[in-house]
């Protein structure tokens, strides 16, 4: 589809392309922010396991 002469097609593709880009940086900072709720919670297991000693 890459070298279609069709400039509707390859408009098409372009946004098909730029909504999968933003889609997987959406999924990339959502992962991030369950990476660092993630670690802050163990990071709090941590702490309350120290405290109790």
């Amino acid at each position: 589809m890459k070298g279609s002469k069709n400039p509707r097609v390859r408009q098409d593709v372009s946004q098909e392309c730029k909504t999968v880009e933003a889609k997987q940086l959406q999924l990339r900072r959502e992962d991030f922010q369950f990476q660092r709720e993630a670690v802050s919670l163990m990071g709090d297991k941590r702490l309350s396991k120290w405290k109790k000693c």
